[in-house]
């Protein structure tokens, strides 16, 4: 794609991988043709969630840069958190922990390598069912700043059995995946199940991490994912994306739900669908 970017947009797009996601219009949306708002809005959350690569992608651990109040690099520094660590540590204003207790949906790792007889220290077993919050200081000029994959509320295994186990347990497994994120447990029973077992895939808690992996790159299964969670969800807003036309206000729902509570994302996706169908008209879009 040509053009320089603009704030509220960014990245640049990929061409061939843009074309093979709105080719799927029929499957991604149940019509056979959207208007342009509704295109906005279904292209505005893949859009944010690929960075413009539309390929489905796979939440990651690693580095953050930290303090988060900061944009300049001479002002922040980036913290290893680790490819697990990132998933088990909340870091205030960023992310809370996935390794929560929310029954009947989620259990902590704890509880769950104790279950697989992988742990039964007592010390451990706590350890593993934290849900500690990073405080952020200050890693640009402390020189002793602390290391999150050696503070003793994170257990990091370096060793077998748990060092493995850990992929299978609900914070690392149900991290984010696909062009909505779908993440937790929850979100994948009720969104990617119904994509999954029809696409000739396991139920998602008989399929292992990896294998998790390999579904999500399946067109079948991540069409199917974004059509169950972004446009037809099951419960109250199952039709908040087929009244867009007559109520944009739908689009703040629609965008706060995915974002989920406390992102605050619903009103600048709003403002950031009306947008781009406003600069697409302007530029000559005229349906065809």
């Amino acid at each position: 794609m040509k053009g320089s970017e603009v704030p509220e947009f960014p990245h640049r797009i990929d061409a061939g991988n843009f074309k093979a996601f709105f080719d799927a219009t029929k499957q991604l949306s149940g019509e056979d043709e959207i208007s342009l708002l509704k295109f906005a809005a279904a292209f505005c959350i893949p859009y944010n969630e690929t960075g413009g690569s539309f390929h489905p992608t796979l939440e990651k651990g690693g580095k953050v840069w930290l303090p988060r109040t900061k944009k300049k690099d001479g002002d922040r520094k980036l913290v290893d958190f680790d490819e697990y660590g990132y998933f088990f540590w909340g870091i205030p204003g960023y992310k809370a922990s996935y390794n929560k207790r929310d029954p009947p949906w989620t259990w902590p790792a704890g509880d769950q390598l104790q279950k697989m007889g992988l742990l039964d220290d007592k010390k451990q077993l706590e350890i593993w069912n934290g849900h500690p919050m990073w405080e952020l200081g200050d890693p640009v000029n402390d020189k002793n700043y602390p290391k999150p994959l050696e503070d003793p509320r994170y257990p990091n295994p370096q060793s077998e059995p748990p060092k493995p186990a850990q992929r299978e347990c609900h914070f690392f497994k149900f991290r984010g995946r696909g062009f909505t994120q779908t993440t937790g447990r929850e979100g994948y029973i009720k969104y990617a199940e119904p994509a999954l077992v029809p696409a000739g895939y396991k139920k998602v808690d008989e399929l292992k991490n990896d294998e998790l992996d390999k579904a999500f790159a399946d067109p079948k299964v991540y069409v199917g994912v974004f059509h169950n969670e972004l446009i037809s969800p099951p419960g109250p807003h199952k039709q908040d994306f087929a009244k867009i036309d007559e109520d944009p206000g739908k689009l703040v729902i629609i965008g706060d739900r995915i974002a989920g509570l406390g992102a605050n994302y619903g009103e600048f996706y709003a403002w950031r669908c009306k947008t781009l169908a406003a600069a697409m008209e302007e530029a000559g879009w005229t349906g065809g």
